[in-house]
Parts: C-alpha cells; sequence; structure tokens
C-alpha cells in the first residue's frame, strides 16, 4: 500500500509482553502510531496520511506573503545594501536609474524610496569614512600577511577606476577591502 510511504522505513519493531509491534514513525511530523503484528487494518494509519498531508497543503498555503515580509524595509537599511552591493559587485552607481531595476523595487514594495546615482555615490562615501576607523582598528590588531592589489576596470559611463584593494585572511575567511579609488 502506498500509505507506508508516508512513514519512516523500515518500521522500529517493539516486543511487549510476547507481542511483536510494528512502529510506524510519521516523516512530516515524528509522531509514532503502534500496531500489533496480528493486526491487519490500516485505516489508522490512512488516516494519518490523510489528515497529515492536508495540514501540509495548508501549511505550504499559509507561507508568509511579500507584503508580510516587506514591513520590515527600513530605508536605511536599503540604502546600506545598495552601498554593498555596488562596492561589492563593482556596479556603477548610476545603475539605480535602471528602469528595470526601479520596477522590480516598485513591485516587491510600492512605498519603496529610490535614491538618486548621487546619493548612491555619497552613501558610499559616507559608509567608507564611517567604517574607516574601524577598519584601522581591525588592521592593527591583525597579526598575518596582507596583500595588496591594484585593480584597474572601466565603468559603462566611460569613467576609468584605479582602485587599492587589501586582502588578508582572518579566522579562516579571505577578507577583501577596497582602500581606496581614483577616477
Amino acid at each position: 500500500s502506498l500509505v507506508y510511504n508516508h512513514y519512516h522505513s523500515p518500521p522500529e519493531i517493539k516486543i511487549e509482553d510476547g507481542t511483536v509491534k510494528y512502529v510506524f514513525t510519521c516523516k512530516c511530523h515524528g509522531t509514532t502510531h503502534i500496531y500489533a503484528h496480528k493486526d491487519t487494518s490500516i485505516t489508522n494509519l490512512k488516516n494519518h496520511a490523510k489528515h497529515c498531508d492536508m495540514k501540509a497543503q495548508n501549511t505550504k498555503l499559509k507561507q508568509p506573503k511579500i507584503n508580510e515580509v516587506i514591513s520590515s524595509y527600513n530605508y536605511g537599511e536599503f540604502r546600506l545594501l545598495h552601498v554593498e552591493w555596488f562596492t561589492e559587485s563593482h556596479h556603477p552607481d548610476m545603475m539605480i536609474k535602471d528602469p528595470g531595476l526601479q520596477r522590480i523595487y516598485c513591485h516587491l514594495n510600492p512605498q519603496v524610496k529610490i535614491c538618486f546615482d548621487k546619493m548612491v555615490s555619497c552613501n558610499i562615501k559616507e559608509t567608507f569614512e564611517v567604517t574607516k576607523e574601524r577598519l584601522k582598528e581591525l588592521l592593527r590588531e591583525h597579526e598575518g600577511c596582507f596583500h595588496i592589489i591594484f585593480n584597474a576596470w572601466a565603468a559603462p559611463n566611460s569613467h576609468d577606476f584605479l582602485g587599492t584593494v587589501l586582502i588578508w585572511c582572518c579566522n579562516g575567511h579571505i577578507e577583501v577591502v577596497t582602500l581606496d579609488m581614483i577616477e
């Protein structure tokens, strides 16, 4: 019977008072159903599987909707996520003007405040200034080696950049920081 697919296989076997019993454990919720070896009816197993599957379907339907998740939207965090995205992925800050990207933002949250490219640039510089002191402290505390790389690239807006990048290993993780950029 297909009903057995709902339970872990093989069932656990117990012997109580000389009677062999099978313990069927639900794969979804871990509930157990015990049947003596001589029982031939699996009606209770079928009923559990049927109701359990219905509960699982209802649970899937009750997943959080996008508007419930959006309630965690925070403009400051949204700006910081842009700074991280633009700097870590080397995207030009003018990308914020992309109509497709703006439609996606508005689709996800109609109340979104999309900052201008000049503001993104200011946010990047401000974040750099705020984190500079903490970075100095981290570098002072590090006892290992540092690697300095000069990285040059051209942005789609025809601006050429030269970046000074510092790389080091800290607690088994490779850390990468852009120290300076020259346009």
